[in-house]
């Protein structure tokens, strides 16, 4: 279904000009999913997975301007004209059972493309008016194209290291290890692509990219179990964030001239780093430097009855 707001809402300005008006006879948005998957097992150690998707999606919520000629009316209403693609390729490493160890690694690397609807210069979405010499049958709407976004990379998986029962070091005949297990939850995003904050250094350099850094964090949960009887048992945990993030700078007070020092020295693949040539580009009062740079810590008990 498409959105409430999009259906219902209405919003009318402070002087009772409406801005937004639903569509209540908007109909269902629509998908078509494929995807073609193959699974190995390696040694009968890991289970190796590689597939490959596509996802279609038509008749999706968008938005259109009408417009009278003297300007008496402007408001915006939903449309159904919007399109997206995306397509990618899954692979994963699982090891589902193990004495020691057991997890999986994603790694995943996706394409979307979403149409262009806006009218080059004059509004980002279709606009209707009352004169029908005005572009086609009154409607003004800019030339139908997908918009392909960059590739971006990206991983995520869970390595667990758990204490088989009775393993370990021993104090008074009692393991200490028993029962314990610690959980890493690793993270990892690929080169993303970014804009130059000045739109004429954009409209002068239109094939210039400026990509991030990669970035690499984890998280890990470390439990203890312990059993009172044959019905009742609890565990101790703790959650520690961000125990380790790739040092990726979100602290640039001046971003314009972060980019142009980028650009200048041949670095626009290195967005986030802090390999400028002039260190007083990087100067900030924000206690926050660095993304994930607070770690945070939480201690729990559960109950298991």
């Amino acid at each position: 279904m498409p959105q409430t707001e999009a259906l219902y809402s209405t919003t009318a300005h402070y002087n009772f000009r409406l801005q937004w008006l639903g569509n209540p006879y908007l109909d269902f948005q629509k998908s078509i999913n494929y995807e073609l998957g193959y699974d190995q097992n390696v040694y009968d150690i890991v289970q190796l997975h590689i597939g490959a998707f596509y996802k279609d999606y038509s008749d999706v919520e968008s938005g259109i301007v009408y417009a009278h000629s003297d300007q008496s009316i402007v408001l915006e209403s939903a449309v159904q004209r919007e399109y997206r693609e995306i397509r990618g390729l899954d692979i994963e490493i699982r090891k589902s059972s193990g004495r020691f160890i057991t997890g999986y690694f994603n790694f995943n690397i996706t394409q979307k493309s979403v149409s262009d609807l806006q009218v080059p210069d004059i509004s980002q979405i279709p606009v209707i008016t009352d004169n029908p010499a005005i572009g086609i049958n009154g409607e003004l709407r800019g030339v139908p194209r997908a918009l392909v976004e960059e590739i971006t990379p990206y991983g995520r998986g869970v390595i667990t290291l758990r204490a088989p029962e009775g393993w370990g070091p021993k104090i008074m005949d009692y393991p200490i290890l028993n029962r314990t297990s610690a959980s890493f939850s690793l993270f990892y995003t690929g080169p993303r692509l970014v804009k130059h904050p000045d739109r004429d250094f954009r409209n002068q350099n239109p094939d210039v990219k400026f990509y991030t850094i990669p970035i690499f964090s984890s998280n890990v949960r470390i439990t203890r179990g312990f059993k009172i009887s044959n019905t009742l048992d609890f565990e101790l945990y703790l959650d520690i964030s961000n125990l380790y993030v790739t040092k990726y700078r979100v602290a640039i007070p001046n971003s314009q001239d972060y980019y142009d020092d980028l650009f200048a020295n041949g670095k626009t693949d290195r967005v986030g780093s802090e390999e400028v040539s002039n260190k007083d580009i990087l100067r900030t009062e924000s206690p926050v430097l660095y993304a994930g740079e607070h770690r945070t810590y939480i201690l729990g008990i559960r109950l298991n009855l």
